[in-house]
């Protein structure tokens, strides 16, 4: 998360003049005798002891000579005022657009703490505009509706829009944390199977190594939850030439769900264009790229043809189960999972042979 979100800023500023009054009368010096020190006029100066005229860079180095007070810190305190100033009018300007700050997930971001727990609604959309990095509610608009032409999406999370666009943006931003290797294909087709074999791992062991896989391809794996409503399972999205971003929700948080899901994205890596990002969620309409990331990551779990016998035998008890999933070298969840999906047993069975997994919260 962007430092500035957390960075202390009253809600005041001192003008130079100010500053200046101040010194004057803890010098007892009068305001003539200033003015016809500094060769200005008396109006002049009272201008500036009253905020009517800034202190500018020639004024500053009189004062300096006159008072011995640095240049630099009469043009601070004018910069900082101008600051201030702009700052005061901006959010003037933004307090008629409570309405669109509040289509946010806003308890979901405060949560992650992308934004602080106890900041005051009128006081949210700077927060958010930081977060994005756009500079106005405007631009925001205009910026993502550009943005999602590129997207390979659903109606789900275009009906969400801001609730998916910040599960997004907060995968992007941890993304951009990880250092990665330039991407090599031929590496992570080679690691896919390494991380086939972590699925019978607990996530406190797979998860480092699974990282450390994907960032010596080029892969940049990050978990973000999903905020409420949105029903993302992952996407893939490139960051540059030679950096992608694979980012899971661990929606369901079932051990099948994770990794089916983990696959299906590393196929849009290896398969697709690059200039495309993938936002896989419930709602998707299964076009060929998505139905070619399904096989890709199925064939990659469990091979067909084993699959498929273990299938035509019928027997799916606990303990064939097991086995089977052992010779598959593959989580017993996956083995139910794919058992459930093709309705070759009921969705209630087995569930006790799939393993959860929990996201830490925060960006």
């Amino acid at each position: 998360m962007s430092t500035l979100l957390n960075t202390y800023k009253p809600n005041y500023s001192v003008h130079p003049g100010e500053y200046l009054d101040d010194v004057l009368e803890s010098r007892e010096i009068k305001q003539r005798e200033l003015a016809d020190r500094m060769g200005i006029t008396e109006n002049y100066l009272s201008n500036l002891l009253h905020g009517k005229k800034p202190v500018g860079p020639d004024t500053a180095i009189k004062l300096e000579r006159v008072l011995g007070i640095s240049a630099s810190i009469w043009n601070n305190l004018n910069a900082n005022y101008k600051l201030f100033e702009a700052e005061q009018k901006e959010k003037e300007s933004l307090s008629d657009k409570i309405n669109w700050v509040k289509e946010f997930p806003i308890a979901w971001m405060k949560k992650l703490g992308i934004i602080p727990e106890t900041i005051k609604n009128d006081e949210l959309i700077k927060p958010v505009l930081d977060f994005f990095g756009v500079s106005s509610p405007e631009i925001w608009d205009s910026f993502y509706k550009k943005e999602i032409v590129s997207y390979r999406k659903s109606d789900c999370f275009t009906s969400h829009l801001k609730a998916s666009a910040s599960w997004l943006r907060a995968g992007i931003i941890k993304s951009g944390r990880i250092e990665t290797l330039s991407y090599n294909s031929e590496i992570f087709k080679n690691y896919l199977d390494k991380i086939k074999d972590l699925t019978v791992k607990d996530v406190i062991e797979f998860e480092p190594e699974m990282k450390k896989l994907c960032a010596e391809a080029g892969i940049a794996l990050v978990f973000v939850p999903e905020p409420p409503d949105v029903h993302i399972y992952g996407a893939t999205k490139w960051l540059g030439a030679n950096k992608a971003m694979i980012c899971l929700s661990l929606r369901h948080k079932s051990d099948d769900q994770f990794w089916f899901s983990f696959f299906h994205e590393a196929a849009h890596v290896l398969l697709h264009d690059k200039r495309n990002t993938f936002i896989d969620d419930e709602g998707l309409d299964q076009d060929e790229k998505e139905k070619e990331a399904n096989r890709f990551s199925r064939n990659i779990l469990i091979a067909d043809k084993e699959y498929n016998e273990f299938v035509r035998r019928g027997k799916f008890y606990p303990n064939d189960i097991i086995s089977f999933s052992s010779k598959q070298r593959v989580a017993t969840g996956v083995v139910v999972g794919f058992l459930q999906h093709d309705e070759k047993i009921p969705y209630k069975w087995h569930n006790k042979l799939k393993k959860r997994y929990e996201i830490i919260p925060g960006v």
